[in-house]
């Protein structure tokens, strides 16, 4: 996971340089980067190719010392927090009582969500591949559970979907700006089908409160930019942990 997101926006801004100078005719003699589904991981510093117990989550970095195995350079201390956080996130949903491959769907889209959230907070872009992938495993998930799930998933995707779209639509119409990225509109489509139509209320009204309590304490000026899928995906997980941890006990 930490590789995919240190690997995919590097590569992707790099297809669209490449692809930018082609369509106006100019050279481009830009080296490529490391995209995520070529090549072995390895030190950004030295480039030596780091074997299987370099990579080992956490516990590779604690023996290592937070150095490189091999040029001793420090290690951005960023890996092993994602891979705690992704483990606090995952493991409560060992204890809701579900199908095991439901659990694994689940699991996945946590781990989805957790990549969307930290490309969009440093780049402000979520990949189509993400977003498409959250929304299988989203329908997946309903589908396991009763035609009647998938029903409402479905409703939830479509409308997530024109929500974000329409508040986008309007922004441009009156203000001539785009206030909402078309990923943004993927996102809730996605977490729509997640978690159904009822619950895109919830998603939105946490995420927007949540995005207005950040730009209040970081004092975001009124035309400074934010990312709204990292707000959009605390709101879902909050929700998440809400229906299954806090509901049923009230």
């Amino acid at each position: 996971m930490t590789a995919y997101v240190a690997r995919t926006p590097k590569y992707e801004e790099y297809i669209w340089r490449k692809e930018a100078h082609n369509f106006l005719d100019m050279p481009f003699d830009e080296s490529p980067p490391q995209a995520f589904h070529i090549g072995r991981s390895h030190c950004p510093e030295c480039n030596e190719t780091l074997q299987f117990y370099d990579l080992i989550p956490v516990l590779s970095f604690i023996i290592s010392k937070g150095k490189c195995r091999y040029c001793k350079h420090t290690i951005s201390i960023k890996y092993p927090l994602i891979e705690l956080g992704s483990l606090a996130i995952c493991l409560p949903l060992l204890l809701i009582s579900q199908h095991w491959l439901s659990l694994l769907l689940v699991t996945g889209i946590f781990c989805l969500l957790i990549c969307i959230s930290l490309i969009d907070w440093q780049h402000q872009w979520i990949p189509d591949q993400l977003n498409l992938l959250l929304l299988g495993l989203s329908l997946g998930v309903n589908l396991l559970e009763s035609e009647r799930m998938l029903y409402h998933a479905v409703l939830g995707m479509v409308f997530g979907y024109v929500l974000i779209v329409s508040i986008r639509q309007l922004y441009l119409t009156l203000k001539g700006i785009e206030a909402i990225g078309l990923g943004d509109a993927k996102l809730l489509a996605a977490l729509g089908a997640w978690q159904g139509l009822e619950s895109l209320f919830y998603i939105v009204f946490y995420a927007s409160i949540l995005g207005v309590i950040y730009a209040l304490i970081s004092k975001k000026g009124r035309y400074q930019s934010l990312a709204f899928g990292p707000f959009l995906c605390l709101a879902a997980f909050s929700h998440f942990f809400i229906l299954h941890f806090i509901e049923p006990y009230l």
